[in-house]
């Protein structure tokens, strides 16, 4: 007498074929949108290299102590003219 066995490897009902196919839905989602802002701010920033030089005259400038709590004691403050 052979005895059969359900719920083997490889058979999935109906409710876990939905509930993976979510999951992993989600899951693509979620890195697409990771890459989506990583490939945003890299060209964002290689916008700045085909940016045209401007001309401008330093009125002023200093070190300040920074009273913020950045890494830095002391930040560059600069005054200038277009």
């Amino acid at each position: 007498m052979k005895v059969r066995m359900s719920g083997g490897p490889g058979s999935m009902g109906v409710g876990g074929k939905i509930f993976a196919s979510l999951f992993l839905l989600l899951f693509l989602g979620m890195g697409s949108l990771f890459a989506y802002f990583i490939a945003r701010g890299f060209f964002g920033s290689l916008k700045t290299y085909g940016w045209k030089p401007a001309e401008c005259r330093i009125v002023e400038s200093r070190a300040v102590e920074d009273e913020s709590k950045s890494s830095s004691r002391f930040r560059f403050d600069v005054l200038y003219r277009y």
